[in-house]
């Protein structure tokens, strides 16, 4: 399933936002506004959602300067995110999730979210 993602809309999100330390990209059923705080995840047990959750908001690590291949190598692992809207994040703290190129971040703003 392809999402719809604007690499030079996400690069000048970035752009935009120099304040933060680390940035990500989430596909989310749920669309917020921009600053709001989105949900911590859940944790997936072998690819099903369990009731616990992560300490922050998983997402796709992106460097500015470096989206388009990153994303494009998302697309390839895209199995795993799924959602009907795009959002970015940025953050202060992240740690380092399970997937390749996966970050928990923890207290993340919305920066931008479109609809998928």
């Amino acid at each position: 399933m392809a999402q719809a993602l604007d690499v030079e809309r996400v690069e000048a999100v970035l752009a935009a936002n120099p304040c933060y330390d680390y940035f990500g990209v989430r596909w989310d059923d749920k669309r917020y506004a921009q600053c709001a705080v989105p949900r911590r995840s859940r944790v997936w047990n072998d690819g099903a959602p369990t009731r616990k959750r992560l300490d922050g908001t998983s997402a796709v690590r992106v460097i500015p300067g470096r989206v388009a291949a990153q994303l494009a190598r998302m697309r390839y692992e895209r199995g795993l995110y799924l959602g009907k809207y795009v959002l970015v994040l940025g953050a202060h703290h992240v740690s380092y999730g399970e997937d390749p190129g996966e970050i928990v971040m923890r207290d993340p703003r919305v920066l931008d979210t479109w609809s998928a």
